[in-house]
């Protein structure tokens, strides 16, 4: 059976239909292509920086207490002029504050400013006289930089190795604690209870040698304050 030949009014309806399909396709195309640029543009959690929510940064009431002392800045001003300076600022490094937590600082002139990890508070102000002498403050800027990577490196190191010696020390105590409860001797339970308390003692020396290792980490830091 032979094939029925279209007539010029149903060859021009398909010829249209075709040419809305194509104009669809590529309008679906550019669509496609315009979103992918947009996300790819727009940054994600892990890319956002501290100038993204420094005008937002919530003061700590202890941050504000030492822009008083340290700026004799109210807390309208103080708001006001340490946000402006944390969004310009540069990073200095990952350290530990006086309390404890971790913290981010940044540093602006003679401004040093504790962040939160999250960016969300600013912990502390600091202020340091700078060096204003170009040749020097380069110098200074990158020693300071190489102690404070080699600082870096020394903490992790030490921190890997405490943590191996308490897994060790913990089983040799579990041991001993073990020994000293089967035996009845007096002697065996002194010398067991002896050795225990060198064990932790020796625990505890590693975790001082850590602790000066933090601390010399955040005086190389606010030091670098000066010079940035």
């Amino acid at each position: 059976m032979s094939k029925r030949r279209l007539t010029n009014r149903e060859l021009n309806k398909q010829l249209n239909d075709m040419q809305n399909i194509d104009k669809l396709l590529n309008k679906s195309k550019k669509q496609y292509k315009n979103n992918n640029i947009q996300k790819s543009n727009k940054p994600s959690n892990s890319q956002k920086s501290k100038g993204d929510n420094s005008k937002q940064i919530t003061l700590t009431s202890h941050c504000l207490l030492r822009a008083k002392e340290r700026f004799k800045m109210d807390e309208p001003s103080a708001i006001g002029y340490f946000r402006s300076k944390l969004s310009t600022a540069k990073k200095i490094g990952l350290v530990i504050s006086e309390d404890g937590s971790p913290c981010i600082l940044y540093a602006n002139g003679r401004v040093g400013m504790y962040v939160s990890l999250d960016h969300t508070e600013m912990k502390t102000v600091i202020k340091h006289e700078s060096v204003t002498y170009e040749p020097i403050k380069s110098k200074v800027a990158e020693l300071h930089a190489k102690e404070f990577r080699k600082i870096a490196r020394k903490e992790t190191t030490y921190k890997r190795r405490l943590e191996n010696s308490i897994l060790e020390v913990n089983l040799e105590i579990a041991n001993l604690e073990l020994r000293k409860h089967r035996t009845r001797s007096i002697s065996v339970k002194n010398a067991c209870e002896a050795r225990i308390a060198a064990l932790r003692l020796h625990i505890k020396e590693k975790e001082d040698e850590i602790e000066e290792i933090i601390a010399t980490r955040r005086q190389i830091a606010r030091s670098m304050v000066s010079v940035v």
